[in-house]
């Protein structure tokens, strides 16, 4: 099960860790064969109060543990570790680290399954502040300030207990008692519904319906009938009495997906019942008074949007009492062996029980994640449909990184349209390679001034 991953000295021109021996000086070592050591731009700057903080990915809880100048922390399974780490990769005395000179010195300490920077497994590393390396399948950030967010809880069905999402965490539950309206910001694949139910589960409304609708997906001509509904023989086709979005939260929470791309008659729409707080269905006489808690979620900049005349002005405000922004899944680090894992338990029943070695994990945080989890998703299960046996290799996961070259969105309307042409026409096919819903890739085309990924 143990990986020696090979790399060449160019690969991390610009990284911030380099490789020597423990204590020694800051000269990068040379690699010997197999040693699975390297050549590596040297660090710049430290930390000059001599303290440094580790970061150490956990289901459970956020954990970060101090280490001052001259310390050693001995990280692994064992009890007596300064460290106790949760993984059955990670051996009983598995690296030490210690900071020196506002630089945190790694060394393995002869573990099974090694330690990874850069994606290639190491013998001794140091690691500048923002430097991440993995211990068998947990992975461990480096960073200089305090941290601000001890004793946090994680948000219940999210999976992430990095310095970014307990931050995360923090604002959501203020606001989750709190009736007020929340808009969710943040890119594509970061999560943004996940986040939403949390808010749901955490609020005084939990025992009411969560309720979902896409509005970016939504035609003008169908809108208010999805919206607010309809009585029966409203119009041609109208053989029931349909509730509508806002009637079906009634009493909970009615997430709003991609409100960014909601047409101007949508905003028009949503923007009187949110502040009459009551709908009107289609076929009807008579103003039904509803009681919901509404929580948007964009990934579009709306500042831009109302400046360019796109979006409503008094909507983004009434919608904007409180905000949560959403980090990418590079700024989170420490939760990508925790979420790979986690990813690779919910599509078992697809590709069968699979786990990932320690340097399946080493590789997988390197990567930048333009996609972020949505592309992390993607690359496991292709990762572990290759796979021979239970076990997801580093090798497997080059592969799937190589053969995956998603497009990462927004796309400018040009590089849309050029897609699309690729594709045959098939609007379908070019969200899919995008791995994004229709709705969102139809956006693109028709929308002026987007930024191309």
């Amino acid at each position: 099960m143990s990986e020696l991953a090979g790399f060449s000295a160019g690969t991390f021109a610009g990284s911030s860790f380099g490789v020597s021996s423990f204590g020694g000086s800051r000269s990068a070592g040379k690699r010997t064969a197999g040693s699975g050591t390297g050549t590596v731009e040297i660090p710049r700057g430290g930390v000059r109060s001599g303290v440094l903080w580790v970061d150490v990915g956990d289901r459970e809880e956020h954990r970060s543990y101090p280490v001052a100048e001259g310390v050693r922390l001995v990280l692994g399974t064992s009890p007596g570790c300064d460290v106790v780490l949760r993984d059955r990769t990670v051996s009983g005395r598995h690296c030490e680290v210690k900071s020196d000179r506002g630089v945190l010195w790694v060394r393995d300490l002869s573990s099974k399954n090694g330690v990874y920077a850069g994606g290639a497994r190491v013998e001794h590393a140091w690691m500048a502040p923002g430097a991440c390396f993995s211990v068998g399948r947990v992975g461990c950030c480096v960073r200089s300030h305090t941290d601000p967010v001890e004793g946090v809880l994680p948000l219940p069905g999210v999976v992430g207990t990095s310095t970014a999402m307990m931050k995360v965490a923090v604002t959501a539950r203020k606001l989750a008692r709190l009736p007020v309206p929340i808009l969710v910001r943040g890119a594509t694949g970061t999560g943004k519904e996940l986040v939403a139910r949390a808010i749901h589960a955490l609020s005084p409304r939990v025992d009411g319906p969560f309720f979902g609708v896409n509005v970016g997906a939504l035609p003008s001509s169908l809108a208010a009938s999805e919206l607010f509904g309809h009585e029966r023989g409203a119009f041609t086709g109208a053989g029931q009495v349909r509730k509508g979005a806002f009637l079906a939260a009634d009493g909970g929470t009615l997430f709003l997906d991609e409100i960014g791309e909601a047409s101007w008659e949508v905003q028009v729409m949503m923007l009187r019942v949110l502040e009459q707080k009551e709908v009107l269905p289609l076929g009807s006489d008579r103003h039904v008074p509803v009681d919901v808690r509404v929580v948007a979620a964009t990934w579009v900049g709306l500042e831009d949007a109302v400046r360019e005349r796109r979006f409503r002005e008094d909507l983004f405000h009434r919608l904007a009492v409180g905000t949560i922004v959403l980090p990418l899944l590079r700024e989170r680090k420490t939760d990508i062996g925790i979420l790979a894992e986690h990813l690779l338990w919910e599509r078992r029943n697809e590709v069968g029980e699979k786990h990932l070695t320690a340097g399946a994990v080493g590789r997988l945080m390197v990567h930048d994640w333009p996609g972020n989890v949505r592309e992390l998703s993607n690359v496991v299960l292709r990762s572990a449909a290759r796979a021979e046996g239970v076990w997801v290799r580093a090798r497997d996961v080059d592969w799937a990184l190589g053969s995956n070259r998603l497009y990462v969105g927004p796309l400018s309307p040009q590089v849309a349209a050029s897609l699309v042409d690729s594709c045959g026409g098939n609007v379908s096919e070019a969200a899919k390679r995008c791995d994004v819903p229709r709705s969102t890739f139809r956006g693109w085309l028709s929308k002026k001034g987007s930024r191309g990924g």
